[in-house]
């Protein structure tokens, strides 16, 4: 710990300030150490951090899908066949079309999404999105 002396010659501010800062990707890293971390290994320490923490508590995996903004994920990802009903897609707010769909029942559809049928493509091609996320992106078609 650092001596009464040198504190007492600092701020306050300086004394309560953060000793590093978080570099988010696609931001600007300001005021970290040198020999800090290169941004990909800071993003996967990060993604296995969350994994353990998940995997400790799965009520977190639930905590982040319900913070998930479906809206947004259906217009990155969905929107293009989903809206026009290109292939046969049922679109969105289309009540009749997911009707048919979901008669097959919820774990049928998620099959469909997450394996692909017919000409979608598996998992609507967001790779990134995980099942949680994909199964709140089609609630938000349903119920539109």
């Amino acid at each position: 710990m650092a001596s009464a002396s040198v504190l007492s010659q600092q701020s306050p501010a300086n004394n309560l300030a953060p000793v590093e800062k978080i570099c988010l990707l696609g931001q600007e890293c300001v005021g970290t150490k040198a020999g800090a971390m290169e941004m990909t290994e800071t993003s996967d320490a990060l993604e296995i951090t969350l994994q353990q923490a998940k995997e400790t508590d799965p009520s977190l995996s639930t905590i982040a899908t319900s913070r998930y903004d479906a809206e947004a994920g259906y217009l990155a990802n969905c929107m293009a066949c989903h809206t026009t009903g290109a292939a046969g897609a049922p679109k969105l707010g289309a009540k009749r079309e997911w009707e048919a769909r979901m008669s097959k029942g919820m774990d049928a559809v998620m099959a469909n999404v997450i394996n692909g049928f017919s000409v979608m493509p598996a998992r609507g091609l967001c790779m990134t999105c995980s099942d949680e996320q994909l199964q709140s992106i089609v609630n938000y078609m349903i119920e539109k």
